[in-house]
């Protein structure tokens, strides 16, 4: 689930803003990729294409940590980017693991020179068999040149009480009627073996019935 909204910069707390930018291309890099957009500077083939420095994004992600069950999905992240260049552009918004902590791509709608988009995404755990801890990289580029770059890290760890699935606190026969629900949609792989099997029911049940630590 994404959604987007626009929003002010400063309305949320920027818990980690960094900002990147443009480095110089030549034409034959960017060969593969069409011409370049109405408005981008331009030059004679063979010449080098510079990118003004002073472009470039900024992300914001809140919270700076976010927790879930192994498998179960991952509190939302809040990512606010700011289009620091000058051209109105789209925006790629990535969640990157080096642990398999996984997530889908966005894309926002254009924004202007100035402007700011709010994009609330979320991330899945791995199961047990998986990193209980991990890093994540919130990274943006911009779909105009396909290079300007900003990124935001996020700190992800698996829940102290690995049955509260629905992220309400504790373990509830909720948590269980929710997993039930992840598992007929396929996405409750709470082992990590890979895929969800009645294996992870059985393992999901276990650990509920041993209660919290």
């Amino acid at each position: 689930m994404i959604a987007f909204r626009p929003c002010r910069s400063g309305r949320i707390a920027a818990l980690l803003v960094l900002v990147g930018g443009f480095g110089g291309q030549t034409a034959a890099d960017r060969a593969d990729r069409g011409p370049l957009p109405a408005g981008w500077p331009q030059s004679p083939p063979g010449d080098e294409v510079v990118l003004t420095s002073d472009a470039g994004l900024s992300v914001v992600a809140f919270p700076g940590r976010i927790e879930a069950a192994p498998g179960g999905l991952a509190d939302p992240i809040s990512i606010t980017i700011t289009n620091n260049s000058r051209w109105t552009t789209p925006i790629t918004v990535e969640i990157e693991s080096a642990m398999g902590w996984g997530g889908a791509a966005a894309a926002t709608p254009e924004i202007t020179p100035g402007g700011s988009v709010m994009v609330t995404m979320f991330t899945r755990a791995p199961g047990i068999a998986g990193a209980s801890l991990d890093t994540l990289i919130i990274s943006a580029r911009a779909a105009a040149d396909n290079s300007t770059r900003g990124f935001a890290s996020v700190t992800a760890s698996r829940r102290a009480c690995i049955v509260d699935w629905n992220s309400a606190g504790g373990a509830t026969v909720q948590d269980i009627f929710d997993f039930l629900g992840d598992y007929f949609r396929q996405t409750a792989d709470f082992n990590g073996v890979g895929g969800t099997s009645v294996q992870d029911l059985f393992e999901y049940l276990y650990a509920y019935f041993d209660g919290c630590a």
